[in-house]
């Protein structure tokens, strides 16, 4: 796993590599949240969403490894893909779509308006919200790699909280993506597109970074 300021600060840049004045973009928890409140609100960028096609996959895939969930969480629910396949297939008895952005959740609680099953909080991967091993399943896809390496280890730790004891971690991450960048034409900021702050995981960096919660860990 790298992280992409540690990527540029060994690659070694000199001042010709910056022409007209460009420079890359440091992230900040500010940046990031109004990043993904324009997503969450911009009918084209949120047709860039992985497909419902895709989640559906990945959870029939996981499904023999689930057992009988009864409480899930979906860390970084966006909008709201994730939970909607829930529940139409009736998996879990109680719903819980945890995100950054106010946008997002606004518009799942208008989505899913009395719906009892399903209930939505403000939060992130590292602080929850959620009530010590109150969870059979977490959901956390295509999050990880948007974490600050920190925010990666407190998110590991805040999982193993929130999980019972038997309970099942469902993830997603792009695995060996090397990092690679776009720049904005207008203010000439250089930047990785999608937010991507990780890069490079490998399973086996997977399985050990996750082998300290105590969790079944289904990538």
């Amino acid at each position: 796993m790298e992280f992409y300021e540690d990527v540029l600060r060994s690659s070694g840049l000199e001042a010709q590599d910056l022409p007209l004045d460009a420079h890359f973009h440091t992230w900040t928890p500010e940046t990031i949240s109004r990043l993904w409140s324009i997503w969450a609100n911009n009918r084209i960028l949120r047709s860039q969403y992985y497909p419902a096609d895709y989640y559906e996959t990945l959870l029939s895939e996981a499904a023999p490894h689930l057992g009988d969930a009864a409480t899930i969480a979906d860390i970084g629910c966006g909008s709201g893909t994730v939970l909607s396949l829930l529940r139409r297939k009736n998996i879990g008895r109680r719903l819980i779509g945890v995100d950054l952005s106010e946008p997002s959740l606004a518009a799942l609680r208008g989505k899913f308006a009395g719906d009892s099953t399903l209930t939505f909080q403000a939060g992130s991967i590292a602080r929850t919200g959620l009530d010590t091993a109150s969870c059979d399943l977490l959901i956390c896809t295509e999050t990880l790699e948007h974490l600050f390496p920190p925010d990666f280890a407190s998110g590991l730790a805040e999982i193993s909280r929130v999980l019972k004891p038997a309970g099942r971690l469902v993830a997603s991450i792009p695995l060996e993506e090397r990092p690679n960048f776009v720049v904005c034409p207008e203010c000439h900021a250089i930047f990785a597109p999608y937010q991507h702050m990780l890069f490079n995981f490998t399973i086996a960096d997977s399985a050990r970074r996750s082998a300290g919660t105590n969790s079944r860990f289904c990538t």
